[in-house]
């Protein structure tokens, strides 16, 4: 009996202290969130693509006087086509900090200065997801709350209303530390594994979370002008890069055009014989996808 009790009582103060227990984000330069990003057209008119990559810390910045750690995004952009626009940002992302005590995380943007809440850990069973990251497929709902083990201590562990959807304490979410929430189902981030002093601790230690070929390449910003339209279109791009090669595509992932570049910031196209319809274009430098976008001739 009282091997019992002793028992009960053990099973208390553990399940006690994993609830009152917090485990933030480990936020130096060892961690990595490795993720996988999956896309195809619901028509099926656009090849599906895999595209691994991870986040990594990058220093520490400072923002309206409040310290903040830099994330950076880096992977290998490997789709078998890129005529539907399919792609992972990389580069500096943002930069992040936590407040252990509110048990919250907060986020900037890249080239923005307003603060959004990335985390809250202090939510309940039915309450709205509170995060910039649930803009996508939701609003999402917290149907419940465990635990999983990660390393040797039990993490809290909120599982939402979409499958195979959670939000981690020390880990962040199933669809990748930045990603929008409820991917990882035909279109979307799936988070694979995270790695802390080149061991993994999620999801098990055992799992391989070796990190993907380095692509500091980043997508730039590009316009164009005008769109739709008829005769000419021209596209602007938000530095100059050399030995560019714009290739367009149409629905079907059909190239209709392709041309190479020695160095360009800015390139007016022709449209000669190209038909009324919708399509996607490409600017390739050093065989990775620096620009994507979607154009209309009517």
């Amino acid at each position: 009996m009282k091997k019992i009790i002793t028992l009960i009582v053990l099973t208390i103060i553990i399940n006690c202290a994993r609830g009152q227990n917090y485990f933030p984000l480990p936020l130096d330069s060892t961690i990595i969130w490795r993720v996988d990003f999956n896309g195809q057209d619901a028509s099926n008119a656009c090849p599906s693509c895999n595209i691994p990559y991870q986040y990594i810390t990058n220093g520490d910045t400072i923002i309206h006087s409040i310290l903040y750690t830099k994330i950076k995004a880096t992977g290998w952009y490997n789709c078998a086509n890129w005529s539907c626009g399919f792609g992972v940002q990389g580069g500096y992302r943002g930069a992040i900090r936590e407040d252990t005590i509110e048990k919250k995380i907060y986020f900037i943007l890249a080239n923005d200065t307003i603060e959004k809440t990335l985390y809250d850990f202090t939510q309940n069973v039915g309450d709205t997801v509170n995060s910039v990251l649930s803009g996508f497929l939701g609003p999402f709902i917290i149907e419940s709350i465990d635990s999983i083990l990660i390393g040797t201590l039990y993490h809290k562990r909120f599982n939402l209303n979409y499958i195979y959807t959670s939000l981690i304490e020390g880990i962040g979410s199933t669809s990748g530390l930045l990603d929008q929430l409820g991917g990882g189902i035909g279109f979307g981030s799936t988070l694979i594994c995270v790695s802390h002093f080149n061991q993994t601790i999620y999801p098990n230690s055992t799992t391989s979370c070796d990190m993907v070929n380095i692509n500091d390449i980043e997508f730039i910003k590009s316009t164009v002008s005008p769109n739709p339209f008829n005769e000419s279109f021209e596209i602007k791009l938000s530095k100059p890069f050399g030995n560019t090669e714009l290739i367009i595509y149409d629905l079907l992932s059909r190239q209709q055009f392709k041309k190479n570049y020695n160095r360009m910031e800015s390139i007016k196209v022709v449209r000669n014989n190209l038909p009324n319809g919708i399509y996607f274009y490409q600017l390739v430098s050093e065989n990775k996808v620096i620009a994507t976008g979607k154009i209309i001739a009517e």
